[in-house]
């Protein structure tokens, strides 16, 4: 809340060994919560929902809160790439929810995973509601299979998720813009035990995007504050006007790209017309 964040969204490790534990206490400690920001839960088999036997619990978790459901690495860690997505889009389907799974493959293992999505995707007519967080491997597209798969993305509505690592391979987040691919940016890593970096500030993720993409005009800065805010931010009629949600931040800068380059800090954040975080 003091980095102006209003919404987030969080995976929660489900697999026979936790059952459903992680999730009742997330969703218990939400509670105090729940006029501040907006949230989203994702039924997370982190250890692979064929490897890990999870199907049952992540079925058990979409049906008590789960908002989402997750998968990770379906033909590395899973082995069966089909097998898996097949689970996936069958408890989405079932419960029509959206689909957020983490894909760090790469090479032929990574586009085998992108080629069976995207087919699931059509055939399910899950279009916009199927994101891919990480997307490591869409490095590994070539020539006119690169511009095909990519124009594939954005027409199925496939989203992109980053949260611009620094030990690891950056998808071509800004090339996958250009072809209409919806790309964000996210906190990876928040107080867990894979890493004690994670802040939790969605401004260092842009600012870093921004300078590994030598992102350094006016109007470029700007635009880039589309991959946290979801919407437009250059152009008409951006304004908050009567009858928008309330849902903004203040922070001391001249103007956006200021806040995008030099990390200004939130001074005041406002959810739904309430003041919930203040310097």
């Amino acid at each position: 809340m003091q980095h102006g964040v209003s919404f987030f969204r969080s995976h929660i490790d489900v697999h026979p060994k936790v059952g459903q534990k992680f999730l009742q206490q997330t969703i218990e400690a939400l509670k105090a919560y729940q006029e501040k920001f907006a949230y989203q839960l994702v039924a997370f088999p982190q250890h692979g929902m064929l490897l890990s036997n999870a199907y049952k619990d992540v079925q058990t978790a979409l049906a008590n809160g789960a908002d989402l459901i997750g998968g990770v690495d379906p033909t590395v860690l899973d082995k069966n790439t089909e097998k898996s997505l097949y689970y996936t889009f069958d408890l989405a389907t079932k419960f029509n929810v959206p689909i957020d799974i983490h894909v760090h493959e790469r090479a032929e293992e990574g586009k085998k995973t992108f080629y069976e999505l995207l087919k699931l995707t059509k055939e399910s007519n899950w279009q916009n509601k199927v994101t891919v967080s990480h997307a490591f491997g869409l490095n590994d597209f070539r020539g006119d299979e690169r511009k095909e798969f990519f124009q594939e993305l954005a027409d199925q509505q496939i989203s992109i998720i980053s949260s611009v690592p620094l030990d690891g391979v950056i998808p071509p987040l800004e090339e996958l813009r250009r072809y209409g691919v919806d790309v964000s940016l996210g906190c990876d890593n928040v107080y867990d035990s894979w890493s004690p970096f994670g802040s939790g500030n969605i401004l260092e993720k842009l600012n870093r995007y921004a300078e590994i993409f030598g992102i350094t005009t006016q109007d470029g800065l700007t635009d880039c504050m589309e991959l946290v805010t979801g919407k437009k931010t250059v152009g008409e009629n951006l304004w908050l006007k009567e009858g928008d949600e309330a849902t903004f931040i203040l922070a001391d800068s001249s103007c956006s790209a200021e806040f995008v380059a030099r990390k200004s800090t939130v001074c005041t954040s406002y959810y739904k017309g309430n003041a919930v975080f203040s310097l």
